[in-house]
């Protein structure tokens, strides 16, 4: 079995393109800004992406590296944080290495993890990670890279951390339009074939994520697709919505 460390940071692409994303323009014009920075090589640039889970926020970092040449390389904080205390300080100084490198992208996801608020000291431990945590982020602006840090609760996010970053942009739920569009991009192949389903009203009923629509029509399509009904296709997005609990 592979070690847990060969974990901690993870390559991550995509085949999708910008004209995939639905976001509110609000958003996009916001990435856009990002982009720029990407461009004008205007580093070192620390961000955060926040929004519920399946709102497009690792889509959109793997994009933004996509366009411009570089790796996305996806840091996994749980394994991080579950090391041993002499680990920690080792796995921090592994992913700083792959940030100073030019064409690397970092995404911290679920940065709470790492930078929460933390309201007291309670041990030795607290204290420990505290230090390893300012030390850290003194580091990663300090070196040339470009970090995006992804949390599906930004209230939960220490106020001194979210200084820091330059950019912060929102990943909200999507409304009812943007829900038909996502429905209609993921299920394409099905509209095109005039399948008898009523995407409109299935986008009104249903307040989803994108991340979730793809999930359910990824069954669908290995299903039956001809056959599907409205029907069916509410059954499902009842079930995905009762993963979230």
């Amino acid at each position: 079995m592979e070690n847990k460390k060969n974990f901690i940071l993870k390559k991550t692409e995509t085949e999708l393109n910008f004209s995939d994303l639905v976001l509110p323009e609000r958003t996009l014009s916001e990435i856009e800004t990002v982009n720029s920075a990407l461009k004008q090589k205007s580093q070192p640039s620390l961000l955060l992406f926040y929004g519920p889970s399946g709102t497009g926020k690792t889509l959109t970092a793997s994009l933004l590296a996509k366009r411009n040449n570089k790796n996305l390389w996806r840091v996994d904080l749980a394994s991080v944080l579950s090391a041993h205390k002499n680990e920690v300080e080792a796995n921090l100084s592994k992913i700083l290495s792959k940030g100073r490198e030019a064409n690397v992208i970092l995404l911290f996801d679920e940065a709470e993890a790492l930078f929460s608020k933390r309201t007291s000291v309670k041990d030795s431990h607290d204290k420990y990670a505290n230090i390893e945590t300012a030390k850290f982020l003194n580091e990663l602006e300090a070196c040339n890279c470009f970090a995006i840090f992804s949390t599906n609760s930004k209230s939960t996010l220490d106020d001194s951390f979210l200084r820091r970053l330059r950019f912060k942009i929102e990943f909200p739920m999507p409304d009812k339009q943007q829900r038909f569009q996502l429905w209609r991009k993921n299920l394409s192949t099905m509209v095109n074939a005039h399948v008898q389903i009523n995407l409109e009203e299935i986008a009104n009923d249903y307040e989803i994520t994108g991340g979730e629509i793809h999930n359910i029509a990824r069954k669908i399509i290995l299903e039956a697709p001809k056959s599907v009904t409205n029907s069916r296709l509410s059954n499902l997005t009842k079930t995905e919505i009762q993963k979230r609990k």
